[in-house]
Formats: structure tokens, C-alpha cells, sequence
């Protein structure tokens, strides 16, 4: 359980580091 909530807390984490990234590159 616990390895499924690290995955589930990476992949958000990786979520908004890519929004975050094309806001950036989008002058936003």
C-alpha cells in the first residue's frame, strides 16, 4: 500500500511540474 501511495504522490508531484513547465514556456 504504502509503495502505491508514493507512486500516486510521485505522479501528481510530476503532473504539476509539467503544467507548471508549459505555463512557463507559454509566457503565462
Amino acid at each position: 500500500v504504502e509503495k502505491e501511495q508514493e507512486n500516486e504522490k510521485a505522479y501528481a508531484e510530476g503532473q504539476t511540474d509539467m503544467t507548471l513547465k508549459e505555463e512557463r514556456s507559454s509566457g503565462a
